[in-house]
């Protein structure tokens, strides 16, 4: 792994937990290189079980979840320029150097974000449940 990657692995953990002690971080980073990460890319394979060693649990869950999000997010993205060719804004063969998957603002989840929205389909039951 070369130092740019190293160096974008370190931000990415450090966008998500920007508390962490400079020596955990270290010691993250030496157990995410023995697991084989080499790129940002490779933390989609990541489990929380994998962090636990390193992390308290909800360190470890928020990271999982912040991956999770951008790899999906980032999957968006990619898959929205092989089906739109002539799109200029995204290209999956020459990425921008200015964009990195980890630089996306990571949006948290809140209660009434699917609260709000949550409706049971009652069109769904069986007429027998619905009597």
């Amino acid at each position: 792994m070369d130092d740019a990657e190293q160096s974008n692995i370190s931000t990415a953990i450090t966008l998500v937990l920007p508390d962490l002690a400079a020596a955990i971080l270290n010691i993250l980073e030496e157990t995410l290189q023995s697991l084989g990460v080499e790129t940002t890319e490779d933390f989609h394979f990541i489990q929380e079980a994998d962090l636990l060693p390193v992390l308290r649990p909800v360190q470890a869950r928020k990271l999982v979840a912040a991956w999770k999000q951008t790899t999906q997010s980032t999957g968006i993205h990619n898959q929205s320029a092989l089906t739109s060719p002539a799109s200029s804004t995204c290209s999956s063969s020459s990425p921008s150097p200015s964009l990195s998957p980890f630089s996306l603002p990571i949006r948290s989840i809140t209660a009434a974000d699917w609260i709000d929205s949550f409706q049971i389909p009652w069109t769904k039951f069986p007429e027998a449940l619905m009597q």
